[in-house]
């Protein structure tokens, strides 16, 4: 998978998102949810990745190669 795209949903307001172990990734954007916590790790060619308008309280990226690649965070 290359793109995540899940911006404008109804997504759970207690809820998190993660992704992990990939390689290829380079677009996320879960924009406008409801999101408190959003995990990514090892994702390390993710050049863009939009988070804005949600309430976060924790934007966690850890793991092997973690922004090597990234050039947006919003």
């Amino acid at each position: 998978m290359k793109s995540v795209n899940v911006a404008n949903n109804l997504l759970s307001e207690s809820s998190g998102f993660s992704c992990s172990d990939n390689a290829v990734l380079t677009d996320w954007n879960v924009s406008n949810n409801n999101l408190k916590y959003v995990y990514l790790h090892s994702t390390p060619m993710l050049e863009n990745y939009n988070v804005s308008g949600n309430p976060l309280v924790e934007l966690t990226l850890f793991g092997a190669g973690y922004g090597t690649a990234l050039k947006t965070l919003d």
